[in-house]
């Protein structure tokens, strides 16, 4: 049993965020074999308390540092990130930094960005350390900088995407491993890093037990699945509903499009009364909204990281036309497993061919999921974690077996 230590920045969100949901998987995983011990760098009411889940938290400091806007402002006019601006405290590393010593863990993984960044400034405990990598962050946000924002945010966009740039390969370079989420990722990663240990390790899908066979389809509908919260995702929806729906109505009128998640209603202002869109915000099941739908659209336009809504679309049998970014980190691949494809006429042309060939939805639809049910299984990527954490402690100079 070794003694495995994750640090993230914060109190753990929402579990429908796929940070949560992937670092809840990687928890779980480690605490079923090891002595896990969660470090939070800021937040939660309890200086150390142990979940039942099979772990030890340790809140580094009760206080919340509020002002995110000003500390936003602030990064952008220096030389250090958000990430980093809107986590960092008089005192954060020297305490993380005693607490590592204190605990002597055979293993470290700096889970996000958000986290890694400390690596730049702390005392490194002498063990194996892995930076999680959920997404490549220069990458996201250099394809935010992209996405017809003003002007002023789109240049504060591109600054920080060459500085985040900077501080991953620092924390990188730092790393023993880095775990990269997808192929892609780690690819990106490549080129500018002489990390040469690179690990990919998705997050795991668990199999929906229904049969798509058995599902009544509502003929011609199309859904849009996600959380609406952030404004690049709202953007994306907008875009689908307002500038492709109208070239895919021109072509099959009786098209219709459900948008479905958190925080839909937001974009009732934006989207105004469109023939053929509803909205439905907080639903308490998603399953009747996949099971009802004919196609699952992906129109996501930021880079990196894994597409969860892809991946969950596949789970649910549904045949899925996505964008290139849409496709990220899925293993899904053109005209095999799904429909590509990008811009406005790209998009709605491939959404026109798979409502037309029903043969096609079918087709594409099984290949994806049992893809998915393959590459995303719980076992095989709790298989991929344990594989990693021993390689890791074979390294370690603290006794991580037999003397614990």
């Amino acid at each position: 049993m070794a003694r495995v230590v994750v640090v993230i920045a914060e109190p753990m969100p929402d579990v429908y965020t796929g940070f949560a949901i992937y670092t809840f998987q990687l928890l779980r995983s480690l605490a079923g074999r090891h002595d896990v011990h969660l470090i939070v760098l800021r937040g939660g009411e309890d200086p150390t308390a142990t979940l039942a889940d099979g772990w030890s938290v340790h809140n580094l400091s009760r206080r919340d540092i509020n002002a995110k806007r000003a500390r936003q402002v602030a990064a952008v006019c220096s030389g250090r990130t958000m990430q980093e601006m809107q986590i960092d405290y008089p005192g954060c590393v020297d305490a993380l930094s005693q607490l590592l010593q204190r605990l002597e863990p055979d293993v470290v993984f700096l889970n996000h960005v958000r986290a890694a960044w400390v690596a730049r400034k702390w005392a490194r405990p002498p063990c194996p350390v892995v930076y999680i990598a959920h997404n490549c962050e220069a990458a996201v946000t250099g394809s935010l900088s992209r996405m017809g924002f003003n002007y002023p945010t789109r240049m504060a966009l591109r600054w920080d995407a060459r500085k985040v740039r900077s501080l991953e390969a620092k924390i990188l370079d730092s790393a023993d491993s880095c775990v990269c989420l997808s192929d892609e990722d780690a690819a990106r990663f490549r080129k500018w890093s002489v990390c040469a240990d690179f690990e990919v390790i998705p997050p795991a899908v668990d199999p929906v037990s229904t049969s798509p066979a058995s599902h009544r389809k509502i003929p011609h509908s199309l859904l849009l699945m996600g959380s609406y919260e952030w404004t690049p995702k709202r953007r994306n929806a907008v875009w689908l509903a307002t500038r492709v729906m109208a070239q895919v109505r021109a072509r099959c009128p009786e098209a219709t499009l459900r948008i479905v998640g958190k925080g839909a209603t937001r974009l009732a202002d934006e989207l105004g009364a469109v023939p053929g869109v509803t909205l439905h915000s907080d639903v308490a099941s998603v399953a009747p909204f996949y099971e009802a739908a004919e196609i699952a659209v992906v129109p996501e336009q930021q880079a990196s990281g894994v597409k969860l809504k892809t991946l969950e679309a596949a789970n649910y049998g549904l045949p899925i036309v996505t964008t290139s970014s849409g496709r990220e980190g899925t293993m899904l691949l053109d005209r095999i497993h799904c429909l590509v494809a990008d811009g406005e006429a790209g998009l709605s042309a491939a959404i026109v061919e798979m409502l037309k060939n029903p043969a096609l939805r079918q087709k594409l639809a099984d290949a994806a999921r049992e893809r998915v049910q393959e590459r995303f299984s719980p076992r095989r990527v709790s298989a991929l974690i344990d594989q990693l954490v021993s390689r890791l402690c074979e390294r370690s100079p603290s006794l991580c077996a037999a003397a614990r």
